[in-house]
C-alpha cells in the first residue's frame, strides 16, 4: 500500500467515524425531544383530565391549559374573563395563526358544516343552550367526544358531547378553512 492510499483510507475512515457520531447525536436529540413531548403530554393529560396522544396537537392543549378556569364574562375577551366566541378566537389565533369571527353566528356562517360523527380535532361544535333552535354557544372539539368551551358557571373547561346536557343541545359541527 502506498502512502497516498493510506492517506485516502485514513480520510475515508475519519469521515465514516464522524458521520456515525453525527447520526448518533442526531438520533439522541430526536429521542430527547420525543421524551420531552411524552412528558408534556402526560402532564397536560393529568392537568386537563383528557388523554393526549401523539396524534393530538400538543400546541392546542398547551394553549387550552392557559385558559382553563378563566371565568365566563359575556362579551369578555381577556384572561380575567372570556366568552365562548372569544375563547375560540384566542385559541385559533395562537394555535392556527387564524383570525376568526368574534360572534358565534358568524363562526357558524364561515364554517364548513361537519356531521357529529366526522368531527376532528380543531373543529367547532355549535349548541343551542337556550333550546330555542338558535345557535348561541360554541366550543372547539378535541377528541373522544371532548371539547373545550366556556361555561357560564365554571368558566373555561373541557366537557363531553356525550353528557346529556350537551347531547340534547348539540346543533352542528363546523370546520374553518384555517385549521
Amino acid at each position: 500500500m502506498t502512502q497516498q492510499n493510506i492517506h485516502i483510507n485514513l480520510t475515508q475512515f475519519v469521515l465514516v467515524i464522524v458521520s456515525c457520531l453525527l447520526l448518533v447525536s442526531c438520533s439522541g436529540s430526536k429521542k430527547l425531544a420525543r421524551n420531552q413531548d411524552a412528558q408534556q403530554r402526560e402532564q397536560l393529560s393529568k392537568a386537563l383530565g383528557v388523554q393526549i396522544g401523539t396524534q393530538n396537537n400538543l400546541i392546542l392543549y398547551k394553549a387550552i391549559q392557559k385558559w382553563i378556569g378563566t371565568p365566563h364574562v359575556l362579551g369578555g375577551c381577556k384572561p380575567e374573563g372570556v366568552d365562548c366566541s372569544c375563547l375560540v378566537k384566542q385559541l385559533f389565533a395562537e394555535v392556527y395563526q387564524c383570525n376568526t369571527a368574534r360572534d358565534t353566528q358568524k363562526l357558524l356562517q364561515s364554517a364548513l358544516l361537519v356531521e357529529r360523527e366526522s368531527l376532528a380535532e380543531g373543529d367547532l361544535v355549535f349548541f343551542s343552550v337556550k333550546q330555542n333552535g338558535k345557535v348561541d354557544h360554541v366550543g372547539i372539539y378535541l377528541s373522544n367526544h371532548q371539547f373545550v368551551h366556556t361555561s357560564v358557571k365554571r368558566g373555561v373547561m373541557i366537557s363531553s358531547l356525550q353528557e346529556p346536557y350537551f347531547a340534547t343541545r348539540f346543533k352542528q359541527g363546523g370546520r374553518l378553512a384555517c385549521n
